[in-house]
């Protein structure tokens, strides 16, 4: 069809991870959108399970937590593919912030619904 994108949603949970540490979907990329902070010129691919200095700096993160008694973060393969598309925004349009400068949108929840999580 003529003027409308087919989206394969593809869910990576932690376990997915274990034997991949570096998963990138040839050709898949994270949906852009300016206005909520999502890089779009170009977007970025996907790549759930993060390279190996975003796993190291994760892991340092629980170290961190399980020195004090809290509860490990669980890795979510889309929200890293979101939080990256969101840095790769802040560098295509010089920023540094939690939101965009385009909408003052700083909630993570509004980019997470228009990605479908």
């Amino acid at each position: 069809m003529v003027g409308h994108e087919r989206t394969t949603q593809v869910r990576i949970t932690a376990s997915d991870c274990d034997d991949a540490s570096n998963l990138v979907l040839t050709g898949a990329t994270v949906k852009g959108d300016v206005g909520l902070g999502l890089a779009n010129s170009p977007e970025t691919a996907r790549n759930p399970c993060g390279d190996a200095e975003q796993r190291s700096c994760f892991d340092a993160a629980n170290s961190e937590r399980n020195k004090r008694g809290l509860a490990p973060f669980i890795w979510g393969g889309d929200l890293a593919d979101l939080g990256r598309s969101h840095s790769a925004d802040m560098k295509q349009h010089s920023y540094f912030s939690h939101g965009s400068p385009k909408t003052k949108s700083h909630l993570y929840q509004d980019r997470g619904k228009f990605l479908g999580l």
